[in-house]
């Protein structure tokens, strides 16, 4: 697998897209980081720009190179070569998280996962111990390990935001 982390601090949505996108070709997957007032503005942009990508992004802090800013800030990972992707979401976390389960097992299956090459990366927006045991029933027998965090960053107020696919 081979990926590519760049940034942009350009103000215009679609500059800092291309800036932070440059050298980026059919790319299997993108997560990214912004800025919390324009993170839908670049979930849309980026699936624009890439279709045929599975696109994950959230909000908060971003450090990269020697910036840290949550105002001005687009960070993006792309994840290129012979990389199997699956993304998706999983819903009901307060009320039936494990009507969700299916899909995950399936997006499981479809990166035929190897134990040492392998994650799954999730951002949340809450209840995240039970999404974390959740997705565990599906990722610990197929040795898929996993990174996450719950979302942070967002203006007093204001609920935590987590992109897909160019909606939020």
């Amino acid at each position: 697998m081979k990926s590519l982390i760049k940034s942009s601090q350009k103000p215009d949505i679609a500059q800092a897209a291309a800036e932070a996108t440059s050298g980026v070709f059919d790319p299997k997957g993108i997560i990214f980081l912004s800025d919390y007032a324009r993170l839908p503005l670049f979930a849309r942009e980026l699936a624009e720009l890439f279709p045929n990508a599975d696109i994950i992004g959230t909000a908060g802090t971003v450090y990269h190179e020697q910036t840290a800013d949550d105002t001005n800030i687009l960070v993006v990972t792309a994840i290129l070569g012979e990389a199997e992707v699956s993304a998706g979401l999983i819903g009901n976390l307060s009320t039936d998280p494990l009507s969700e389960l299916y899909k995950l097992s399936e997006s499981v299956k479809a990166v035929s996962p190897q134990p040492d090459s392998t994650v799954c990366i999730e951002f949340c927006t809450g209840n995240e111990e039970v999404l974390v045991s959740t997705m565990n029933i599906a990722l610990e027998p197929a040795g898929v390990g996993l990174a996450d965090g719950t979302v942070y960053g967002a203006p007093e107020g204001r609920h935590a935001l987590v992109a897909y696919s160019g909606k939020v």
